[in-house]
């Protein structure tokens, strides 16, 4: 959006955007709408990224994910545009996490505001090294991809990190519908055995497949037995997901990147 010159206003929560860039930010949290109501006030458009997507605590999810989409749809302009970006697991069954992104959905659609709801799916490419991109990064260095199950194989449809945000600024650019929402996903969901499957091809290399049951996983967690993930970042796993790109196809000629070309840039 710096690129479109556009005036960029951004409201910042610990983190500092890089220095040089034509924005102007304002310290603050999105639970405490008098911090930024002025500028909200004055917004033609809102792009809402937060979000909190790790947590032990389940109200903290609904804290921020949900109430504080409240806050900022308190204070919008009647006339603004309100793009938010949400998650593909959005969903009653999908855990804590998934269910706060939901009901910050349903928020966004009853507030009478035109607005656009955007779904991405596993997102690789942030350099955080999570979700997506930690399972590719355990399978290049030990050969070995996780097999999440539960009445079959975990199913993924990445998406990189890059088109999501391409996405968006198209999005607050161009505002194609006033009411709509944009799932935005791979061609071809991929299980942990395709994966497998295309780095033993293009490394030359045989990898492996190692089946872990979410059942087990759910059992030690509720044991409290240390895991390097949230318990309901299992739930996201298995929760039905929707691989429709009509709606951002149509609107905005999306067309995904085929998740082979990533897979073969880290081979």
């Amino acid at each position: 959006m710096i690129a479109h010159k556009y005036n960029v206003t951004a409201l910042t929560h610990r983190k500092f955007l890089p220095g040089g860039l034509p924005v102007k930010t304002i310290a603050g949290s999105i639970l405490e709408p008098e911090s930024y109501k002025a500028v909200a006030r004055d917004a033609e458009v809102i792009l809402h990224l937060a979000g909190l997507s790790h947590s032990d605590i389940p109200k903290q999810y609904d804290d921020v994910n949900t109430e504080g989409t409240r806050c900022l749809l308190g204070v919008c302009a009647p006339t603004a545009f309100f793009v938010y970006l949400s998650t593909r697991c959005a969903h009653p069954d999908g855990g804590d996490y998934a269910l706060s992104k939901l009901r910050a959905e349903q928020a966004v659609m009853s507030s009478g505001l035109r607005y656009a709801v955007v779904r991405p799916a596993e997102v690789y490419g942030t350099k955080e090294g999570e979700g997506i991109d930690r399972l590719i990064q355990l399978a290049l260095r030990y050969r070995v991809v996780l097999d999440f199950r539960q009445h079959g194989a975990a199913a993924y449809a990445p998406i990189s990190a890059d088109e999501v945000v391409c996405f968006l600024v198209e999005a607050v650019e161009h505002q194609r519908r006033d009411k709509a929402v944009y799932t935005l996903c791979a061609e071809n969901s991929w299980t942990a055995n395709d994966i497998c499957r295309e780095l033993t091809r293009f490394r030359r290399r045989r990898h492996f497949v190692l089946p872990i049951s979410i059942r087990w996983l759910e059992v030690l967690l509720k044991m409290r037995i240390p895991m390097p993930f949230k318990r309901d970042q299992i739930a996201r796993l298995t929760v039905p997901k929707s691989n429709d790109l009509s709606a951002a196809r149509m609107d905005y000629g999306f067309n995904p990147r085929p998740f082979t070309e990533y897979l073969h840039t880290l081979s």
